[in-house]
């Protein structure tokens, strides 16, 4: 699947969501890839931005951003969740986020509160 945008004189290939088989053993046995690709601020050609292997692991080719919110404002959560807030008092690893102080800390969703994590 590509998604292209024309420059004034030419019709580019700005991102991509292609697939590529990873290993053929037969048939039966072909596992396969997805790649995202995005074409950079000053440039024209897509690169690899992210990955989902055939084990489904999700691989980002840079660093992965995540939400950030103060405490009041962290949405309902999905076990899983990671955010970030801005305003935790007295962050402990492991222990659910309090609110009303000024340390930035990530937290993780453990499925009955956000956790410092």
């Amino acid at each position: 699947m590509a998604f292209q945008g024309y420059g004034g004189t030419t019709v580019r290939t700005l991102a991509s969501i292609r697939s590529f088989v990873d290993t053929y053993t037969s048939n039966t046995d072909i596992s396969a890839y997805l790649r995202f690709s995005v074409s950079p601020a000053g440039s024209a050609a897509a690169v690899e931005a992210l990955r989902i292997t055939a084990a489904k692991r999700v691989v980002a080719i840079a660093t992965l951003a995540t939400g950030g919110y103060t405490v009041a404002t962290l949405p309902t959560g999905i076990v899983g969740d990671r955010a970030y807030v801005t305003d935790a008092l007295a962050p402990a690893y492991g222990v659910a986020v309090a609110g009303g102080g000024a340390v930035t800390v990530p937290v993780f969703y453990n499925g009955a509160a956000w956790i410092c994590a």
